[in-house]
């Protein structure tokens, strides 16, 4: 990251741009997971404040399951889009099948409590990691998720 720092290109890219670094994904976010009142999601969620029309860019060592039943929705635009930066193809995973459900789940018929922070945003699931960190990798996703796809939140769990 500090050479990264000092590329224009890559300082350009952040402009605008808001990052989450998730260190531990050990306790679950979801609107109603912590106790009754869950994390005031849902308080938010009322006054019509859902995350519609924003995208999230999640960096990661795998892709999403998109096809999850949290991630159906009645509007037909895909709740999740995966892409791969590392030239080996899709990997889809628990765990960021699980961080992208804090984010963006709409529920589903079996629980249909669990909506996540943002069920009316949209996140990108990036796979930039196969046999260690690459930089390149790394810029190539930002530069396209954020110039291409629009994604002005960065959201990732991996440690550099």
């Amino acid at each position: 990251m500090r050479r990264l720092a000092g590329d224009c290109r890559f300082m350009k890219l952040l402009r605008n741009t808001f990052f989450l670094t998730f260190l531990s994904a050990a306790v679950s976010l979801h609107a109603g997971a912590l106790d009754e009142e869950g994390i005031n999601a849902r308080a938010v969620h009322a006054q019509g404040i859902t995350g519609q029309g924003v995208r999230i860019a999640l960096l990661s060592q795998g892709n999403v399951r998109a096809g999850h039943a949290a991630f159906d929705d009645a509007n037909g635009k895909p709740a999740v889009v995966n892409h791969d930066f590392t030239g080996q193809g899709l990997f889809r995973n628990t765990h960021d099948t699980n961080m992208a459900g804090l984010m963006v789940s709409r529920g589903s018929s079996a629980r249909p409590e669990a909506i996540g922070v943002a069920p009316g945003a949209q996140v990108h699931s990036a796979r930039i990691v196969n046999n260690g960190i690459k930089g390149i990798n790394f810029v190539n996703a930002l530069e396209t998720l954020i110039t291409k796809h629009h994604c002005r939140v960065v959201v990732t769990g991996i440690q550099f």
